[in-house]
């Protein structure tokens, strides 16, 4: 995984992640995973800090009714940096979503989730939240069209990395 910017040191690394975790029904409504272990990712450039620590993830699933489902979920991980100085991200997320089928072709959406990101190696640590609102529609069998409005906030203790973002896409999926 060569690093993005010419002349920075490479991000090769090696990584893993152990874990132990159950996955269950817990009723006929509730349903779900969970797991907690232990995630290193050791970079081959001493340019870069190692990353380690506690990684967990959870989704749990309640049919509220046929119609509508909630879902809760968490989860840490490394992910790749982008950012000079830094090879990975401790990075922390939790949230909920909610799913309606309005009719047999209509769904509408919505979610919200806060996350932490910890640069390793760097003073950067950037928190935020995400929401989202969308409708799918299935045409057919084979067409199905999604509109969704996303809506995130990042605020970072380094200047110039905080934003905040609207966004509307459109996606048609095709499947045969």
């Amino acid at each position: 995984n060569p690093s993005i910017t010419s002349g920075n040191p490479s991000q090769d690394s090696d990584g893993y992640n152990v874990a132990v975790g159950v996955s269950s029904e817990i009723t006929n409504l509730i349903s779900g995973e969970a797991y907690v272990g232990y995630l290193d990712q050791s970079y081959d450039s001493p340019a870069f800090k190692d990353v380690s620590g506690v990684s967990f993830g959870a989704n749990l699933k309640w049919e509220a009714t046929k119609l509508t489902s909630v879902t809760v979920t968490a989860s840490r991980e490394v992910a790749d940096s982008t950012t000079p100085g830094a090879g990975g991200i401790l990075y922390s997320i939790g949230g909920f979503g909610v799913s309606h089928e309005l009719t047999p072709a209509i769904s509408l959406k919505g979610d919200f989730a806060y996350y932490d990101a910890n640069y390793e190696g760097l003073p950067r640590d950037d928190t935020g939240y995400r929401a989202s609102a969308g409708i799918d529609y299935t045409l057919s069998r084979m067409v199905h069209l999604d509109l969704t409005y996303n809506f995130d906030d990042r605020d970072s203790n380094v200047a110039g990395q905080s934003y905040t973002r609207n966004q509307v896409t459109l996606g048609v999926l095709l499947q045969y």
